[in-house]
This record gives C-alpha cells, sequence and structure tokens, in this order.
C-alpha cells in the first residue's frame, strides 16, 4: 500500500513539475518573441530617412 500511494505521489509531483515548467517554457518564448519584434521595430526606425 505505501509502495503504491509514494508512486502516485511521485507521478503526481511529475505531473506538475511538467506543468509549471511548460508554463515556463511559455512564459519565456513569448518574451522573447516581444523583444523580437521590438528590436525589429528600433531598426526599422532608425534607417528611415525623412
Amino acid at each position: 500500500m505505501a509502495e503504491e500511494e509514494q508512486r502516485k505521489r511521485s507521478l503526481w509531483f511529475q505531473k506538475n513539475l511538467l506543468k509549471k515548467r511548460k508554463a515556463y517554457q511559455a512564459l519565456k518564448a513569448t518574451q522573447a518573441k516581444q523583444v523580437l519584434l521590438a528590436k525589429k521595430k528600433r531598426k526599422g526606425k532608425e534607417f528611415r530617412f525623412k
């Protein structure tokens, strides 16, 4: 019984870690995309002449 309960807990713990890791990766990916878009906007403005 104790082994089964421990196994269930470890699987639950692993699933939670995986969910947190995926959420963190998604957050970092969106932040990186925003930074790249900001850099592109800045570059585009620097090279425009009036």
